[in-house]
């Protein structure tokens, strides 16, 4: 891949880099709590300043150029959701490394898959997950380091220890080292979940990191004066963007509450006890927060003044919640994807019309096309359909190592799309979302490429053919349901393929329900007719249809 740089439209907030705000904020506002992190409980909160956050992002990034490596190299990392994820991130920003988060449902052939795709050049893997990749290990060939998050005394056998390296690692500014830091330097590198099941690693520099956290919360009212909560999974592209980059382009004091053994009650209470008074969470992550017995009595949901949701569907009677319990919030629900930042609705919008097929107005500076799907150059006139392209900062560089989905997705003044169709309100001028161009399925706040289930599947030796479909889930938005025909003369129970699946994929694509059928429908040039499975189950509810992050 060319790392030729490209500014022009990625670039909006001046010369301003991750690297130079760590900085500048350790020396204005070193005893400010940054980070506050109660993954462990509410009786071993992290309270984390900008000076010990500065000085985090300096020893592991020295740490990383002690072991030989360069500016550009790739860091993949894989952990559950603790607060020394960010000595990984801003080690890398300090250092121009790239991280590479990995999805910690992953199961061993999806972080073998992954990790050589994003060629990179060290893995730092948290403790749960060590078995994993030692069962995987001998097939990530371009690895030269692998790092244990582990007791010193615990170290596995061919793993560096995490906290050995950051204990030699040097507190002065890496930049010393490998030059000043660039607002087009390669920061991140997002999975995608990928329409042909592949996986599809969007590069994000400095300044589109930063573009798309500040767009993000600029247009969620958020301000540095408020507190924000955050009940999230840490490796999404979506809260490294919004809640790491935005909260430190604004300044604002970030309370996290992971979700890798995510406990509602602890996240109310401890948003009560720092005084949060805004909140960023995945659609389907407030879902289960909701549900918690007795909440209103941990959490006076009044305090909130700002609320924003994005990465999945958000049920009418969760909506409805929000608007009532958070009865003093700005609300606003975005349309966003690993790729770029597209739209968001209001508070307004959404008591008028709370459904999620009108995704509102495009984000300041974003500017929105509907295109022709056989001639991507030519534009739609508003109420037509076809496919969303965008246009303006927060975009991500490219897809790492794909010249060929580079091209087709990209029009000759530069204007991207992530496959998806809609339409403009010629009243309203708002966008509407319609359809996937792929079949994408999006499960909670995670996304699921069809392609890829049907792959596991007819992997069985007994099935022939597979397709699948998302239907309508009262929780999740969509559920994965598979239709499968067997060999002639093999058998197999629903059960048995389920059971097979969990080996092959991550547990949020394993289809919940096995359908058998003797012939797939197909078109009278054999391709398969998805839709024809899908309709059904839709009828009468394609409106509440919801989008995901691609």
């Amino acid at each position: 891949m060319s790392t030729e740089k490209k500014r022009t439209q990625l670039q909006s907030i001046g010369d301003l880099t991750i690297a130079s705000l760590l900085t500048t904020q350790a020396h204005t506002s070193p005893n400010k709590a940054v980070w506050t992190d109660y993954s462990s409980g509410m009786e071993n909160p992290k309270y984390i300043t900008a000076f010990e956050r500065n000085k985090m992002a300096n020893k592991m990034g020295n740490a990383f150029l002690d072991l030989g490596l360069k500016k550009g190299d790739h860091v993949a990392w894989l952990e559950g959701d603790y607060y020394w994820f960010l000595y990984i991130l801003f080690g890398c920003a300090k250092s121009g490394m790239v991280q590479c988060p990995t999805n910690y449902r992953f199961v061993p052939d999806e972080i073998q898959r992954q990790t050589n795709h994003s060629d990179a050049v060290v893995f730092i893997v948290g403790e749960d997950f060590i078995e994993k990749v030692d069962s995987v290990r001998d097939k990530l060939t371009k690895v030269k380091h692998f790092i244990a998050i582990t007791d010193k005394k615990k170290t596995p056998d061919g793993y560096l220890n995490f906290w050995d390296l950051l204990d030699n690692g040097s507190d002065k500014d890496p930049q010393e080292r490998v030059g000043k830091i660039e607002p087009d330097d390669l920061f991140a590198m997002g999975y995608t979940a990928g329409t042909t099941g592949m996986p599809k690693g969007a590069l994000h520099t400095h300044a589109s990191g930063l573009a798309w956290g500040g767009l993000f919360l600029w247009g969620f009212n958020f301000t540095w004066q408020e507190t924000t909560g955050l009940p999230a999974p840490y490796f999404h592209w979506g809260i490294i963007g919004c809640a790491v980059c935005g909260c430190l382009l604004l300044g604002t004091p970030v309370v996290a509450m992971g979700t890798y053994k995510f406990d509602p009650s602890v996240a109310w209470k401890a948003f009560a006890k720092e005084n949060v008074t805004q909140l960023i969470t995945p659609p389907a992550i407030l879902h289960g927060m909701f549900l918690t017995p007795g909440w209103e009595e941990m959490f006076d949901g009044s305090k909130i003044k700002h609320f924003a949701a994005s990465g999945g569907p958000l049920p009418a009677p969760d909506i409805k919640n929000v608007l009532e319990k958070f009865p003093n919030t700005t609300f606003v629900y975005a349309y966003a994807a690993t790729e770029a930042i597209f739209t968001g609705t209001n508070r307004e919008i959404m008591e008028k019309n709370p459904t999620a097929e009108n995704v509102g107005m495009p984000f300041p500076q974003i500017e929105i096309s509907i295109r022709d799907m056989d001639d991507p150059e030519k534009e739609l006139p508003p109420g037509e359909k076809g496919l969303i392209y965008v246009n303006g900062p927060g975009r991500a560089l490219e897809y790492y190592n794909a010249p060929e989905i580079n091209k087709s997705i990209t029009d000759s003044k530069g204007w991207t799309t992530v496959e998806e169709l809609g339409y403009i309100d010629p009243e309203t001028s708002y966008l509407h979302f319609v359809d996937r161009k792929k079949d994408m399925i999006c499960t909670g706040a995670e996304n699921v490429a069809s392609i890829e289930v049907d792959e596991a599947l007819m992997s069985h030796p007994a099935v022939f053919e597979a397709a699948t479909i998302g239907i309508p889930h009262e929780r999740w938005g969509e559920q994965v349901i598979s239709y499968v025909s067997l060999k002639p003369g093999l058998e197999a129970t629903a059960e048995d393929i389920i059971k097979f699946c969990r080996e092959k994929i991550a547990d949020f694509k394993v289809p919940k329900e096995i359908k058998f059928i003797d012939e797939l429908p197909k078109n009278p040039f054999g391709k398969l007719m998805k839709r024809e499975l899908r309709d059904p189950y839709w009828e009468g509810k394609e409106k509440d249809r919801l989008w995901g992050t691609k």
